[in-house]
């Protein structure tokens, strides 16, 4: 009866699933709506973990050009934002406002970003606060405290990249990298930083990352020889763990063995990330609150299908069975919820070239232990102040905001443990507990 019961729950369900493992986010009747069209340019998650979607029809058409969300049962379309070009990045923030760029133009012929509120779209900034810039915005990035930030193929008066940060009142340029080329790719760590990888190069003809420091650009990995160790081809995607960890891949090599791997900068200098090593490109990296990394791309396991990679800290491991039948094309952007739950955006899905969204419901949640997972006490919660956690053990405990910025890194002791966010602004809050022994689900903490 307990096989008939769960053979029917997974009958009912509009998510096929695989191995228990990946599935897929709604049905390919959605997916091939012109409500939301069939060709998905890249993926975020909102602050409470729902799949967002930013896709377009193969035609291009301003018309066509739609954000969808991802309700837990189907997927909800917004109206769309009438872009008069594709749209490539989007990112949204703490209170679900949604910003999309990528190659839409205003009417002054200049490449700007768009804004959804919920009711209504906009621009973000107007007349002498607009973006305007000259070229294509490939990346769309929040801080901790809410600014946003642009980067792509756009260039200064002198033709020199920048990025652009925009304060919730006017846009600022953050100095200029002195390089010419993209940026593919930009992620923000609790202090602030800022680091940019793309196809710039530096003056001794190096692929590099660069960060930015709050005055200035620097290059991360020139030795002695003014060589980068992953300098010898464009790094494309970038990732932070949560120990703020710099993880970086794309389409360097190893010179010996030509083989594409994920590398990790440690302060002073870059290394390869274990022994995984592709003959194809890497094309996205993310990493989740326990600090497990995933990367994904080109790449295929032993059965021919294409797959996403985790790396625990010690070893990579493959997320699912191989030659999962839903992961048969190339696996593009990467996202992780607060439960540690992977999302990939999964390539011409049949021959009708759909793309869909794919999920990896993780089990495991910290890359420490092996053991099964506990709950956390928690209360009250919600609360507008004070949250007691009952810790049964001595560990770690680690709070991040809704945009995954560590607010809280204290060790805890056995017993009752406070937790006061009456200083830190309504919403939803992750908690992170590293026990001496077992494993902990997070905690959603909603501040009122």
């Amino acid at each position: 009866m307990k096989v008939i019961l769960s053979l029917l729950i997974v009958l009912s369900s509009s998510i096929s699933l695989y191995a228990q493992s990946w599935s897929q986010v709604g049905t390919l009747t959605e997916y091939t709506d012109l409500n939301y069209c069939d060709q998905i340019q890249t993926m975020a998650l909102s602050a409470t973990g729902a799949p967002y979607m930013l896709s377009y029809c193969s035609s291009g058409a301003a018309s066509a050009i739609r954000v969808s969300k991802w309700e837990g049962t189907y997927w909800n379309g917004f109206t769309k934002p009438g872009a008069n070009g594709t749209l490539r990045t989007m990112a949204i923030d703490a209170n679900s406002n949604v910003y999309v760029a990528g190659a839409m133009k205003d009417a002054n012929n200049k490449f700007y970003v768009k804004k959804w509120n919920g009711t209504a779209w906009s621009s973000v900034g107007a007349g002498t606060n607009a973006l305007a810039v000259n070229n294509i915005i490939n990346i769309l990035t929040l801080d901790g405290s809410g600014n946003l930030y642009a980067a792509g193929n756009f260039t200064d008066a002198n033709g020199k990249l920048y990025v652009a940060k925009w304060d919730g009142t006017t846009w600022s340029a953050l100095g200029s990298l002195n390089v010419s080329g993209s940026i593919t790719s930009m992620v923000i760590d609790n202090s602030g930083n800022i680091y940019v990888t793309g196809t710039f190069k530096d003056s001794y003809n190096n692929y590099y990352v660069a960060k930015w420091n709050g005055t200035q650009w620097l290059e991360l990995g020139l030795d002695t020889n003014n060589k980068v160790l992953i300098g010898n081809a464009p790094s494309l995607t970038l990732a932070l763990d949560n120990s703020q960890t710099l993880y970086a891949a794309g389409q360097f090599y190893d010179p010996t063995t030509f083989q594409y791997y994920v590398a990790k900068w440690d302060g002073s200098a870059w290394s390869a990330v274990g022994t995984m090593y592709t003959s194809q490109y890497i094309l996205s990296l993310a990493s989740d609150l326990s600090g497990n990394v995933y990367a994904s791309g080109l790449f295929r396991d032993v059965l021919g299908n294409y797959s996403v990679m985790k790396w625990d800290g010690a070893t990579w491991s493959q997320l699912g069975e191989p030659g999962d039948p839903l992961l048969h094309s190339g696996l593009f952007a990467l996202a992780t919820d607060q439960e540690n739950n992977v999302f990939v955006v999964v390539g011409y899905h049949d021959a009708s070239q759909r793309n869909v969204i794919a999920k990896y419901t993780n089990t495991v949640t910290s890359s420490t232990h092996a053991t099964a997972s506990r709950s956390l006490s928690v209360f009250p919660n919600p609360s507008k102040d004070v949250f007691s956690l009952i810790l049964s053990e001595e560990g770690k405990v680690s709070l991040y905001n809704s945009v995954g910025k560590l607010i809280h890194d204290h060790q805890g002791t056995k017993g009752v443990y406070k937790i006061d966010l009456s200083a830190f602004p309504q919403g939803v809050y992750t908690l992170v507990f590293n026990g001496q022994g077992a494993l902990y689900t997070p905690v959603k903490l909603v501040k009122e």
